[in-house]
């Protein structure tokens, strides 16, 4: 594989069979995807990343759709219904400055009830990962969120996705936060 060089000279690593059978054996072990997601690759297959998530796909067995025209990445997300994507973290800073910008657009309520939803839907979850329990409240509050606010984003990626994966740089812990927010976690890959 070589580097695009945007750093310097472009460089190249030699990079064995095994070590792609490596990464995929250990991303299966995470036990976070099964053979009944459905991926949608974008990411070049040249680049190293792209071709983690190949081998990952071969070993668990998990349908990939591949399509690298990013100006159609959106459309594709609402016709392919995957269930998981991979990105780089500038699109999914795209995503987030284009919600946020929605919102701010709107009147005053919606951006009071999107800062709320937002809002809320943080704290909770936020409350979960620390192991604290939330009652049926909570479980009214994040339906209320997300019926008045994040089906609509959801909608946008088809519906199902349960993660993106995020990699080749560090992901704003903002852009973070509200995808999770959202019900749709990023988790980080390196």
């Amino acid at each position: 594989i070589y580097t695009s060089g945007t750093t310097g000279r472009p460089k190249g690593v030699e990079l064995t069979h095994r070590s792609w059978v490596f990464q995929g054996a250990s991303l299966d072990a995470l036990g976070i995807i099964t053979i009944e997601d459905l991926h949608y690759l974008w990411l070049p297959l040249s680049h190293s990343f792209g071709k983690v998530l190949l081998a990952f796909g071969l070993q668990v067995g998990f349908p990939t759709a591949v399509d690298g025209r990013v100006p159609e990445l959106v459309g594709n997300l609402a016709t392919i219904r995957p269930t998981f994507m991979a990105g780089v973290p500038r699109v999914f800073e795209k995503i987030y400055t284009a919600a946020n910008s929605r919102a701010q657009d709107g009147g005053a309520l919606e951006r009071r009830v999107y800062a709320w939803a937002v809002d809320t839907s943080t704290r909770i979850k936020e409350s979960r990962r620390c192991g604290r329990r939330t009652g049926p409240l909570a479980r009214m509050e994040l339906a209320l969120a997300d019926r008045l606010v994040f089906n609509k984003v959801t909608a946008l990626t088809g519906g199902r996705i349960r993660y993106f994966v995020c990699g080749s740089a560090a992901l704003d812990r903002e852009v973070a936060r509200w995808f999770d927010a959202a019900g749709m976690p990023i988790l980080e890959g390196y």
